[in-house]
């Protein structure tokens, strides 16, 4: 089974909220978002800590093997860090400070540009 990208651009969503943020969200944060329906504006402002710890334990109990693609070589795409042992998978504290900060950007702009905020520019 591959990820594939339905009713938006994920590409480009994200490409534009790094860009306006100058950073780099990890690929195995990408991945899990999309794997749980979470990559798009209206969701993603519901992120909080308690959504983050589901989201953990989605991974820790073998949640994401189904959607990892059989020819996949590098599983940091999905794991980070946690890639030989996903039993034990947290998103780091650094990816979490950071889809902190993506999640208050995402709401900002959809309450006053609207969900497409990022095809506006």
């Amino acid at each position: 089974m591959t990820i594939k990208q339905d009713f938006y651009n994920a590409d480009e969503f994200w490409g534009y909220v790094e860009g306006k943020l100058h950073c780099n969200v990890p690929k195995y944060i990408k991945n899990i978002l999309r794997i749980k329906c979470l990559d798009d504006p209206i969701s993603l402002q519901d992120i909080d800590d308690t959504v983050i710890e589901q989201l953990e334990s989605f991974v820790q109990s073998g949640g994401l093997t189904p959607f990892i693609p059989d020819n996949t070589t590098d599983l940091k795409e999905f794991y980070g860090i946690f890639h030989q042992v996903p039993n034990k998978f947290k998103i780091t504290v650094g990816s979490k400070i950071l889809l902190k900060l993506i999640v208050a950007y995402v709401t900002e702009q959809v309450n006053t540009k609207g969900p497409n905020f990022y095809k506006s520019e």
